[in-house]
């Protein structure tokens, strides 16, 4: 996603627009990395979504709900310290850089006026979000940065905030660029390469919408119709001509564009919206969740997996105990036979050759003998062994029946981390995954706090019956010993793990 600073200005018009004199009645973060503002407007509540994700930043006003952690992250414990209760003053952009500073009049702790300030650096990498004090003075960062950076700018409480260095490029809607270095870069350089370097704050994507609309390709191109068009674009955006605009891939969005594109990638298709923060609140709604469910989940599935691969090493090594001691009768016969000819036997001995009679033929058979044991003490050898192997055979066997269990309990949770769609869902799961031992987490002081039940899935059937449907084993348990009677319908299937169903 490109939030260049032409995308930006356009969030923070809509947003001044809106925000101003709005008293901030709720700080949320859902996330490591986004932060939610509830704010009462002259037109409602509305929420006010700051993103630090590095690989989408962005700052919008959003209409979807988030799911909340149960305990607050410490930095949005100090947000609502500083910020609840304050109202908005300012909404700034710094020109042609990707910074938002957010401006409250708050109440301090005596009851007087102060100023505080909220500073969004929406860059890539370098995403933070930085809690400040009117002379600039930094509270707190989400992302502390320690000396050793190799930005070299230190962000840590009680240090004065440094802005990021301004970029080299005049940005091409100040009144202060100039065309003609991209004049002069049209007669060395591919158009596109010319655009950015010569029009600081546009994007690759804008640019090469300008050489599409010139006519121009990698090879060949005409100097004077890429010019005129770069001058059409900029006095457009000059004029207001701003349409909020969804690039998509399929039903994936792939990027965002600040104005109706001249024409579309191969494969891709154009969507337009309304206002630029419903953009990309779609934009978030679509591709934030799944990524957040896949960051959630691998560390579930990692040791969930890595239990179930430990499960099936040790039923293998078990099955393998099973079949060495499948031939247990040999042990019997052994005995058996010393026994028969121990008349003949002498001490000292190391094998014994008779015919065994157990066996059709009367084949010749050979015992080995322990030559410092008598015939007795061998025979009783033999038989001790014959005992501890159907010892150890209906040992095993109660070893392989339960781990056979445990790497299908394994397999189901596996399948329920997989078919997850949302974050309660996955701490259900860990604590489940906490309780039967497979997660070893540190046990906190005072009483636990129990993980909120999700719940199950409900379908409506054709003939009007009600189906619940379990989201993971603890669901099921629920379904199968809480909510069913006597007259309801219990299912599952028997092949694969799958939620029990009523």
């Amino acid at each position: 996603m490109a939030l260049d600073s032409v995308l930006l200005g356009a969030l923070v018009r809509e947003i001044r627009q809106a925000a101003l004199s709005a008293c901030v009645d709720k700080v949320l973060q859902p996330s490591r990395d986004e932060i939610i503002l509830s704010l009462r407007t002259k037109n409602g509540t509305r929420q006010l979504a700051l993103s630090l994700n590095p690989g989408f930043p962005g700052i919008y006003f959003t209409r979807n709900r988030r799911e909340n952690p149960s305990t607050p992250p410490m930095f949005c414990m100090l947000l609502r310290k500083h910020l609840t209760g304050g109202r908005i003053t300012a909404v700034e952009q710094q020109p042609g850089e990707r910074i938002v500073t957010l401006r409250f009049s708050c109440l301090g702790e005596f009851g007087e006026r102060e100023d505080r300030l909220l500073i969004a650096e929406l860059m890539g990498r370098r995403t933070n979000l930085v809690l400040a004090k009117e002379d600039g003075m930094t509270l707190d960062c989400l992302k502390r940065v320690t000396p050793d950076d190799p930005a070299g700018r230190r962000m840590l409480p009680g240090l004065l905030y440094e802005a990021p260095k301004p970029m080299d490029r005049v940005y091409f809607l100040s009144d202060g660029w100039d065309a003609g270095e991209l004049e002069r870069l049209l007669e060395t350089v591919p158009p596109v390469q010319a655009l950015t370097r010569a029009m600081g704050g546009l994007s690759s994507f804008a640019a090469s919408q300008i050489c599409c609309s010139a006519g121009a390709g990698e090879q060949e191109w005409d100097r004077k119709k890429v010019l005129e068009q770069a001058l059409a674009f900029r006095q457009s955006l000059l004029g207001g001509a701003y349409k909020a605009t969804l690039i998509n891939q399929g039903a994936e969005p792939w990027d965002i564009y600040y104005t109706r594109p001249v024409c579309c990638p191969p494969g891709k298709s154009a969507e337009a919206f309304d206002s630029f923060s419903g953009m990309m609140d779609a934009w978030y709604a679509r591709r934030t969740s799944a990524e957040n469910i896949r960051r959630l989940g691998k560390d579930l599935r990692k040791y969930a997996s890595g239990a179930l691969k430990r499960e099936q090493r040790k039923l293998e090594a078990r099955m393998n105990e099973l079949a060495q001691c499948a031939d247990r009768d040999s042990l019997r016969k052994d005995a058996e036979l010393i026994i028969g000819n121990i008349y003949r036997m002498k001490k000292g001995e190391s094998t014994l050759t008779a015919p065994d009679y157990s066996t059709d033929g009367e084949p010749m058979r050979t015992v080995r003998l322990d030559p410092l044991k008598t015939p007795q003490q061998n025979a009783a050898a033999y038989f001790k062994e014959y005992k501890k192997a159907g010892a150890a055979i209906e040992h095993l066997t109660v070893l392989a029946e339960q781990g056979k269990e445990q790497i299908f309990y394994l397999e189901s949770v596996v399948d329920e981390i997989d078919r997850a769609s949302s974050a309660r869902e996955l701490e259900e799961i860990r604590y489940e995954l906490a309780r039967s031992g497979v997660i070893r987490e540190k046990k906190k002081p005072g009483k636990q706090k129990s993980v909120p039940a999700t719940s199950p899935y409900k379908y409506i059937s054709d003939s009007g019956y009600e189906i619940l449907v379990g989201r993971n084993n603890t669901q099921n348990d629920a379904l199968t010993f809480k909510t069913a009677r006597k007259d309801d319908l219990w299912l599952q299937p028997r092949i694969r793990p799958a939620p029990s169903r009523r």
